[in-house]
């Protein structure tokens, strides 16, 4: 199991610049999280616009096919508000699913 360490907190509203800088352990990023801090999976929101992050959360889903060597996991993104991307899946990483739906939450609150 892999695990990574959240630095900073940063609210991802288009039009928000709030920035936190987090402790080595994560015990800012729980406390914080405690006081208003939204996290939507991909995105986060400060306390002032953590309702409107919450209205764009992703939600990711898994199909998986195949058995053995021929065994391939398709991932598939939708946002609360029921945009998809173009595709709407990805092979192998989540990578383009999730800058598309970072794309999709600055154009939504710019």
């Amino acid at each position: 199991m892999s695990t990574s360490t959240i630095e900073f907190l940063h609210c991802d509203h288009a039009q928000c610049a709030v920035k936190v800088e987090n402790d080595r352990h994560g015990k800012l990023y729980q406390q914080r999280r405690d006081n208003g801090w939204i996290d939507a999976i991909y995105t986060h929101g400060c306390p002032e616009h953590g309702g409107t992050i919450l209205a764009h959360a992703a939600k990711l889903t898994t199909q998986t096919r195949g058995r053995g060597r021929s065994e391939r996991t398709t991932w598939f993104l939708t946002c609360a508000c029921g945009w998809t991307p173009s595709p709407a899946w990805q092979m192998d990483s989540t990578n383009y699913l999730r800058e598309r739906h970072l794309a999709h939450l600055r154009e939504q609150t710019a």
